[in-house]
């Protein structure tokens, strides 16, 4: 009666269950493929996010350079720029993979020193709005092409600076405006 009323419906009910009981014997060889298949992603995951990380510090090295190059010609002659990079995860486990970014393995901070002697900050950190707007306007100068903002804002761009300097900034603002909607809040009629 539990399982039909017909013998027909007992052996389907029998069959079902001995289904159900192959299929809980074989969860172990399920869950060996199960960790293998994880295993293969995180190694693939691993070997195409180092390769990201690689390329990215050797782009750094590029970056930092023309970044302080534009720097010098906007009248920031000492300064100098890096680029900081902090993993993510650890990714000794499968669990800590999860911990990465979707685009890489670790986080970077665009480092600025003003002055010899001042140390190094956080671009994000320092305290002149001249100087950020400068280093702002430098980064932006050399990532023109690849920068995918339509919009850029710099104010107190002019702080610190007289008239010929003004002049390579409106210059270089200008560059930029060939691909960018720029707005600008400034004194120096040069700019």
């Amino acid at each position: 009666r539990k399982y039909g009323p017909t013998l027909t419906d007992c052996r389907a009910a029998l069959q079902a269950e001995k289904e159900k009981l192959d299929s809980l014997g074989s969860i172990d060889v399920r869950l060996a493929d199960a960790r293998k298949q994880a295993e293969a992603a995180r190694a693939a995951f691993l070997a195409a996010a180092s390769g990201i990380s690689r390329d990215r510090k050797s782009a750094a090295l590029k970056l930092s350079k023309k970044v302080e190059s534009e720097l010098r010609a906007l009248g920031m002659r000492d300064a100098r720029f890096r680029i900081d990079f902090a993993p993510l995860t650890a990714l000794e486990t499968p669990e800590q993979v999860a911990d990465a970014s979707p685009s890489g393995l670790d986080s970077c901070d665009f480092m600025l020193m003003p002055n010899p002697g001042e140390g190094w900050a956080p671009l994000r950190r320092i305290a002149s709005g001249g100087e950020i707007a400068r280093a702002m306007l430098a980064l932006k100068s050399v990532l023109a092409g690849a920068d995918q903002m339509p919009v850029l804002i710099f104010d107190e761009i002019d702080a610190d600076i007289g008239g010929r300097l003004g002049e390579t900034v409106g210059g270089k603002l200008r560059a930029i405006s060939a691909s960018h909607q720029v707005i600008v809040v400034t004194h120096l009629p040069q700019i």
